[in-house]
């Protein structure tokens, strides 16, 4: 009886171990995909890119966002690099019209000053856009002013396209989370005489 219990203690911490080991009895992938802005409802969590930089959430309303170099795969549908928190944003989306908030808060927007380049994250309330399909760029609704890359260094909004900003073509990456296969472990048992 006792070589019973101890071969079950001895394969419960085995199962133990290995599902520590790979995180639980379900694998999860992380997965950025390229997304038409029309088709990302509220909640979801996107990157926002040009060419290969992603715009950054990180300086708050005391300078531009950095533009941050991500790498895709061979047809840029996908980053297939690690995405760091400071270039997730959450999508808000009311009647074609969208907001983007920092990763994991609800007061600090992405917004366009109106007095200079300035494109900043707080709290200021010019923080709406609108999709202008012309020239693939956000439009800030208060400001009338496009957001792009400037010179491939930060994130900068105009009141036209055709200057500083006229290479950016503005693309959209969304956050999905793909459901693995469960890892299959076998245990082979053990007669003890």
């Amino acid at each position: 009886m006792r070589k019973i219990y101890s071969v079950r203690a001895f394969l419960t911490l085995c199962i133990l171990a290995v599902s520590s080991l790979i995180g639980g009895m379900s694998a999860q992938a992380q997965k950025w995909v390229a997304t038409e802005i029309s088709e990302l409802a509220t909640g979801d969590v996107v990157v926002i890119v040009t060419s290969d930089r992603a715009m950054s959430n990180g300086n708050g309303t005391s300078k531009a966002p950095v533009a941050t170099s991500v790498t895709f795969n061979t047809d840029k549908t996908e980053i297939t690099g690690d995405v760091v928190d400071d270039l997730k944003w959450s999508i808000e989306v009311e009647n074609g019209k969208y907001k983007f908030a920092k990763i994991g808060e609800t007061t600090n927007y992405l917004y366009c000053t109106s007095t200079n380049n300035g494109v900043r994250v707080g709290t200021n309330t010019a923080n709406t856009f609108l999709w202008d399909a012309t020239t693939n760029k956000l439009k800030n609704v208060s400001t009338s002013r496009w957001i792009g890359v400037y010179n491939s260094q930060d994130w900068r909004c105009y009141t036209t396209t055709t200057g500083n900003i006229k290479e950016t073509v503005t693309k959209f990456f969304k956050y999905i989370i793909e459901e693995g296969a469960a890892p299959e472990f076998s245990v082979s048992l053990v007669s003890y005489k």
